[in-house]
């Protein structure tokens, strides 16, 4: 068997990362793919072509291109992004998941002059918004050209200045979806904390135009686990008294986050003050008619679980679960049959409503046969970890109903939403 004439096609993003004074003088190559890569290939057995094997749909092709798409998208679509350590003692977990920045806020409000793509002369219309590996998707609003959905999303941004958020609207058919048009826009045009309305029209179209509301809300804290470079807080200061070393990088790291909240507020204020609009600059549009109006952010963040592990007292399969409000947000992979299990992952997510929310990590053992067992759960609540300094990091014991001893052992780091002051 052979795999040959491999093409890929799409944009890619190679970093150097973070930068030493050793040779080659970066501790690793990080890759990503910001958008989903084109993949053709060849796959021969013998002198027969096995990608043309199969009907349409169902074809081997298709197939084998849909599996290796998803394992490069698991792999490398941004935020997501492939490490390859050129020194030794490389964080590769932190550069392979990295931490949002922000929080971007989209109110869907609608479109106008849509193409007609039904038989009556009308459209079923939908809008599907995608910002790197995040998709949502709004309603379907029936035989209109000029469709309202109203509809309120969050996702999470982790680069503002090499992001774009791209919309993508369809009609709905009872076969295949028939596409209206797109657009896109880049998030450096949007500031901090300041309501932009937005007409933009569609490409790829004979006619329409999406009408939106966006809102870049940044997160208050560094990211990286509160691992910032040493030019990040290099003009920070220590008194270096009897302070061992560890204690003089932990307050500098202090002195960063503080530094940081106080350049956020300052950007805030002067952000409110004015208002975007592009697209048709002639025409009016229902978004541009709305006033800016900024919303407290005092009760949205991120919450981060990473470095986590457990102990048991006999070898088992176990995997994790991240639940808040009863619906299961992450979950890991299972674990290899051992007395010890990690997971070298960084899981962010949004919450709103801080002040009262509860986010529980869940131990299962993994079971070949029947339902899995649930071990025991952490519970971590967010107003408590305000109070305690936005990070816990533990070792929670857990006793299942054999009464064996597991210890559940994980880091979680509370980053606010930035907000005006």
């Amino acid at each position: 068997a052979a795999l040959t004439d491999i093409v890929f096609n799409g944009k890619l993003r190679v970093e150097l990362r973070p930068l030493t004074a050793k040779l080659p003088c970066f501790e690793a190559l990080v890759v990503t793919f910001m958008e989903r890569p084109f993949i053709n290939f060849a796959f021969k057995v013998g002198g027969l072509d096995m990608m043309s094997l199969g009907p349409g749909d169902i074809s081997v092709a298709k197939a084998v291109s849909g599996i290796i798409k998803w394992i490069l998208q698991e792999m490398m679509l941004y935020p997501k992004k492939l490490v390859i350590p050129m020194l030794d003692n490389v964080n590769v977990n932190a550069l392979a998941n990295p931490a949002p920045t922000g929080i971007l806020q989209i109110e869907m409000i609608g479109a106008d002059n849509l193409r007609k793509a039904d038989i009556m002369g009308l459209s079923d219309p939908y809008v599907v918004i995608k910002l790197g590996e995040k998709e949502v998707k709004t309603k379907v609003i029936s035989n209109t050209l000029n469709p309202r959905w109203n509809e309120k999303f969050d996702i999470l941004v982790h680069d503002k200045l090499a992001q774009v958020l791209l919309f993508r609207v369809f009609d709905e058919d009872v076969e295949s979806d028939d596409p209206l048009g797109n657009c896109q826009i880049p998030l450096t045009v949007l500031t901090d904390l300041k309501l932009s309305a937005f007409n933009l029209p569609l490409t790829d179209t004979s006619t329409g135009s999406l009408l939106m509301k966006l809102t870049y809300v940044p997160l208050e804290l560094t990211t990286m686990a509160f691992d910032p470079t040493e030019s990040d807080f290099e003009e920070c200061e220590s008194d270096g008294s009897s302070e061992s070393d560890r204690d003089v990088i932990e307050n500098k790291k202090g002195a960063f986050v503080k530094k940081r909240k106080q350049s956020f507020a300052m950007r805030s204020l002067k952000a409110v003050k004015s208002k975007i609009l592009i697209g048709r600059e002639a025409e009016e549009t229902e978004a541009a008619k709305v006033e800016p109006k900024i919303e407290s952010k005092n009760d949205m963040g991120v919450l981060t679980v990473q470095d986590i592990s457990a102990k048991t007292a006999k070898a088992v399969k176990m995997y994790c679960t991240v639940t808040m409000d009863g619906d299961v947000l992450e979950q890991t992979w299972v674990s290899a049959k051992d007395l010890e299990s990690e997971w070298a992952i960084a899981y962010h997510v949004l919450v709103k409503g801080a002040k009262n929310a509860e986010i529980f990590v869940n131990l299962f053992e993994k079971h070949s046969v029947g339902s899995d067992k649930k071990v025991g759960s952490v519970r971590l609540r967010i107003a408590e970890m305000i109070e305690s300094g936005y990070v816990v990091e533990n070792a929670w014991p857990l006793t299942d109903q054999d009464s064996s001893q597991t210890v559940l052992k994980l880091k979680a780091i509370w980053n606010p939403a930035a907000r005006i002051k």
